[in-house]
């Protein structure tokens, strides 16, 4: 699955569709997925805002070379298939009507189809996804991922957020299980206009990032030092932000067990005011062809960051199957549901199908009005006449932005995660502040009073500290 660069015909909020191709002729190792286009076959899904569905086409106004999921071997053979995802008139609910998937294979020079050369129907496990409620506008998405043991499988994507499908900024992230090993990745779409390419502004620690070509293009990211491991869970956010008429997307993933965030990179989308726009989703892919191997995620703590400051929850899901020539061995072994609060996925090997697996339905689940996170916690390490220094203790919420104020007037303000001094262009006379904003939005202030000329001392490192509470209402003095 693969989502393309055109935009479709919905409002926001709708269902866009992700498509994908894999070249057989290409090193799995270098390129483990190719990013394409929406297929023509689909249609798209608006979560209703009042008491019935809306269903909304598109798919017929996109590109006629857009509707192809292609394996190319000796540069040979096409094949494609179609699905369409319908929305019934009750309220939160989803029906699913498939069409029949089609072969279509090119001949050679002399006319003879080449029969001998087109696989039979493939052997990967169907690919699943959970469409989330989250009709509005928003700067910042948050999902939890868990893989267990049992469902671990080579070459399976376990996509935790895709956002924009078809849309300037379309994009998604989550773990892989990847021959190389268990990364973490992040890919967005370049903009429509052939001169305006996505660009890495900031690579942590292990972060490879790559052009990809094929049905569309634009910049993947992935991480195979940091890793992952089964029965963990993991959090991954993703913030977006404005920067020179540019839209600026990091990237941050949190380690429940050994309580330690990780910037993976932050990308520069060439194009000002992309927000994410659409539905979010979550999906679960074999890309290879393993259907035999069960695969399994759980997924929690889903939620955006809406414009006007509130949190929306992915309390209801719409589940949908991609059936298609490549899976017809394995087409009706998935699974899908609500266990202990989270929503999973599973496909391939023995799996059985459950009530609540059913394609085109809705899963529905009871979540806070908004993340249950740990305050962020940051102090001021000292004050000079020079500078300032502060510190997040290991653990803590990342650093998204700081504000430093000097003598109550505002000193210098900078988006930047890693950033611990500021330095001053002169000494302070009265008073010194720090407020600290996490990637979640939520903001700590310190603040240092200034002492009377002969009893100041170069280094101060007295404070006043303030933490906010949970409720983000009040400070309390620390």
């Amino acid at each position: 699955m693969g989502c393309g660069p055109s935009r479709p015909m919905t409002a926001k909020g709708s269902l866009p569709v992700r498509w994908e191709y894999q070249d057989d002729d290409t090193d799995s190792d270098e390129f483990p997925e190719r990013i394409g286009t929406g297929s023509p076959g689909h249609r798209g899904v608006h979560w209703g805002t009042g008491k019935e569905e809306v269903l909304t086409e598109y798919g017929s106004l996109l590109p006629s070379n857009m509707g192809s999921r292609v394996t190319t071997a000796k540069g040979s053979r096409i094949r494609s298939a179609a699905t369409r995802i319908g929305s019934a008139l009750t309220a939160m609910t989803v029906s699913t009507m498939i069409n029949e998937a089609e072969w279509m294979m090119d001949d050679d020079d002399e006319g003879e189809s080449l029969t001998e050369e087109v696989e039979l129907p493939g052997v990967r496990a169907p690919s699943l996804s959970l469409w989330y409620n989250d009709n509005d506008v928003g700067d910042i998405l948050t999902q939890d991922v868990y893989v267990p043991k049992v469902g671990l499988a080579k070459n399976t994507y376990y996509c935790c957020l895709q956002w924009n499908a078809g849309i300037n900024g379309g994009g998604y992230c989550g773990i892989q299980d990847h021959p190389r090993g268990r990364n973490y990745i992040f890919s967005l779409w370049d903009p429509p206009d052939p001169k305006l390419r996505t660009k890495p502004v900031y690579v942590g620690p292990g972060t490879m990032c790559e052009p990809f070509e094929g049905e569309g293009a634009g910049l993947k990211s992935w991480n195979f030092s940091v890793g992952w491991d089964p029965d963990c869970w993991y959090t991954t956010v993703l913030r977006r932000w404005g920067h020179d008429e540019h839209s600026f997307f990091g990237f941050w993933v949190k380690h429940h067990m050994e309580q330690d965030w990780t910037h993976i990179v932050t990308l520069d989308y060439p194009v000002g005011d992309v927000f994410f726009e659409t539905l979010s989703c979550s999906f679960l892919e074999d890309w290879e062809g393993c259907g035999e191997y069960e695969r399994r995620v759980h997924f929690q703590n889903g939620y955006k960051h809406t414009l006007n400051g509130g949190w929306m929850p992915f309390s209801a899901a719409a589940f949908s199957v991609v059936r298609e020539i490549a899976s017809k061995v394995y087409e009706d072994k998935y699974d899908c549901g609500v266990l202990d609060g989270t929503f999973y996925l599973q496909s391939g090997g023995d799996t059985m199908q459950t009530a609540s697996a059913i394609d085109g339905g809705t899963l529905e689940r009871r979540m806070p009005s908004k993340p249950d996170i740990v305050p962020m916690c940051c102090y001021l390490t000292s004050v000079t006449d020079t500078e300032v220094t502060w510190e997040i203790p290991s653990g803590g919420v990342p650093q998204f932005q700081y504000i430093v104020y000097v003598d109550r007037l505002i000193f210098k303000q900078e988006v930047d995660s890693e950033a611990r001094i500021c330095r001053f262009s002169k000494p302070p006379k009265e008073l010194v502040e720090l407020l600290v904003e996490d990637i979640y939005g939520r903001s700590v202030r310190s603040k240092f009073q200034v002492m009377v000329e002969e009893k100041r001392t170069k280094l101060r490192t007295k404070m006043d500290l303030y933490v906010p509470s949970q409720t983000n209402l009040r400070a309390k003095r620390v």
